[in-house]
């Protein structure tokens, strides 16, 4: 299953770091986002990846309810052991 997953998420996943799984994990928990330049430039970084997709219906309420997962991003965490708490 870890190699399918890891297969899914294409050459570009080898080059997030650290700090890119974070908030990979932070936009899919409960975790408050930095509303900062750095972690907006993430951001449309991970959107443009694949990683993320912009939550149109909520986009307005403020910078994280806006954002969503995408499978790639869900299955990429799960590879690398960061998978998410489901309450």
């Amino acid at each position: 299953m870890a190699q399918s997953a890891t297969a899914s998420t294409g050459g570009d996943a080898a080059a997030l770091s650290g700090d890119d799984i974070a908030l990979l994990s932070d936009i899919g928990g409960t975790t408050q986002l930095q509303d900062d330049e750095a972690t907006h430039a993430r951001i449309a970084r991970l959107i443009a990846n694949g990683f993320v997709r912009r939550d149109g219906e909520r986009a307005h309420h403020g910078l994280k309810e806006g954002l969503k997962l995408t499978g790639k991003a869900q299955d990429y965490l799960v590879s690398r052991g960061a998978g998410l708490n489901e309450a």
